[in-house]
């Protein structure tokens, strides 16, 4: 299998791209690197064709590789070049192309329902913080009842707990009447615009 030369293209103020190119020093890979504005014609080509401007970005035959798609870190990257500079390739077929859309649709399809179960999960814990708001609302209540009471009973004045007691129930009922008014609202299933 022959060996592919290495295109990288950087661009001048790249701080990952100097960190990208003391890794591939360390590891012994032989890259050619391209600023972009020297290589201007052929960036352009590239960036058009992956549409994603970002740096580096490798060219190994007729394979493009970029940062966040298709590695996260230096170690990653090397992996990718070492393993596309000797692998083999020839022109894709349309039903190739087609088969890896497929397979992208697919894999879009998986994070959907990965999202949509997250999104599930965090209906659950905000239903669960929304009544435990409402139960510190009232120990807040019950708490300053108590107070009250015994403010009152400092001061030796007669204490009407019975009349408190109202309030402090008629208080707490609003707190919970909101909060099944709330529970209900978000109990209804969401308008999925598409």
């Amino acid at each position: 299998m022959e060996d592919r030369k290495i295109i990288m293209y950087t661009m001048k103020s790249c701080g990952y791209c100097a960190q990208m190119k003391k890794a591939l020093t360390e590891a012994k890979i032989e890259v050619e690197h391209r600023d972009k504005d020297e290589w201007k014609l052929e960036w352009e080509k590239v960036k058009s064709l992956t549409r994603s401007a970002v740096f580096p970005t490798f060219v190994i035959g007729k394979e493009y590789i970029l940062p966040n798609r298709d590695f996260q870190n230096p170690n990653e990257a090397i992996q990718s070049l070492q393993y596309y500079k000797t692998a083999y390739q020839e022109d894709t077929t349309l039903t190739e192309v087609i088969e890896m859309v497929k397979n992208s649709i697919y894999m879009v399809k998986m994070v959907l329902e990965k999202v949509e179960g997250l999104s599930k999960r965090l209906d659950v814990m905000e239903e669960k913080k929304i009544g435990l708001d409402e139960k510190e609302k009232i120990r807040q209540q019950m708490v300053q009842r108590n107070m009250l009471i015994a403010e009152q009973r400092k001061r030796k004045q007669p204490v009407n707990t019975s009349e408190i007691n109202k309030t402090s129930q008629k208080e707490s009922q609003k707190i919970l009447e909101d909060y099944v008014v709330r529970k209900n609202k978000n109990d209804k299933p969401p308008k999925w615009d598409l």
